[in-house]
């Protein structure tokens, strides 16, 4: 088919319809002064019209061009060209507007829910927070590499050995999720980050349980502020901190505690309320505290 059938002139001068250029190019015009460039081709068997752009902000020359490059494209790798330049726009849009900040509040808001409680939440992202999002939170995450992480980390992976790993472990998530999502990025980035920052040289300890036997001496020594009240509830009761700081007077049935649903810490399936017997000790703790 021959090709370079139109003119700039007469585009201006045509009425709304189908405008052929030849070698699949097409103008659609809408009206008088509103087109639409289309390059027709086909692949796989099927025809394909993959829009150029609008005139006459896209230009005739501009169009051909569009089409020469689309056209050579496709003969060259045998690769759809359509489908490519979708993807390669899509890549684009999200290496360019997705933070790791904002991959960081997206990957929050899916795992917030199996999270008990507020403190938990806010634990969750602290690490973050505090010593990722300074230095790298206004970056896209397409652009972050193993130097930009193990930089972060670096003024705390031995002197705040825990709260680095943690800052791993979420951004480990972070990094799943945004790949989950279509952001060209690799959890490889992490593992390569952990290694360039080596070994941390610290050992965990556990805080030393009191002994059972100096537990009496200590609630003995309790006095009756909110904090002590708390800690004996805790020793008379053996119930969890979070029913203790949440618990509520009309929780309260005789000589029963019980403690809702929601206070209970999760296990396998849904948690579910339970009821704790007071001691004549536990009581008038209970109702002061």
């Amino acid at each position: 088919m021959a090709e370079n059938k139109l003119h700039a002139t007469t585009i201006k001068s045509a009425g709304p319809g189908l405008h052929g250029d030849g070698g699949g190019l097409y103008l659609k015009k809408q009206t008088a002064t509103v087109g639409q460039w289309h390059y027709r081709y086909s692949f796989a068997g099927s025809r394909v019209e993959m829009g150029l752009g609008g005139w006459p902000a896209v230009s005739l020359s501009e169009a051909r061009d569009l089409r020469n490059g689309y056209r050579t494209f496709l003969k060259t790798t045998r690769k759809d060209t359509r489908a490519e330049r979708d993807r390669q726009k899509r890549e684009a849009e999200i290496a360019r507007g997705s933070t790791l900040s904002q991959i960081i509040d997206d990957k929050f808001e899916a795992t917030k829910a199996g999270l008990k409680g507020d403190a938990n939440a806010a634990r969750w992202r602290s690490p973050l927070d505090l010593h990722v999002s300074p230095a790298l939170g206004h970056v896209p995450i397409a652009d972050i590499t193993q130097h930009d992480i193990a930089a972060a980390l670096k003024p705390i992976w031995k002197s705040k050995a825990v709260t680095a790993r943690k800052c791993v472990n979420r951004l480990s998530l972070v990094f799943d999720h945004a790949e989950a999502h279509g952001h060209p990025v690799s959890r490889q980035t992490i593992r390569a980050a952990r290694n360039l920052l080596g070994e941390q040289g610290h050992k965990e300890t556990n805080i030393p349980a009191m002994s059972w036997a100096e537990v009496p001496a200590f609630y003995q020594s309790l006095g009756d502020s909110p904090v002590e009240l708390a800690l004996r509830l805790l020793i008379l009761t053996a119930v969890r901190s979070r029913p203790v700081r949440f618990a509520r007077s009309e929780q309260i049935d005789a000589d029963v505690w019980q403690i809702p649903a929601e206070q209970v810490k999760g296990r396998a399936g849904q948690p579910q309320a339970f009821e704790v017997p007071l001691s004549s000790e536990a009581q008038p703790v209970l109702l002061a505290a």
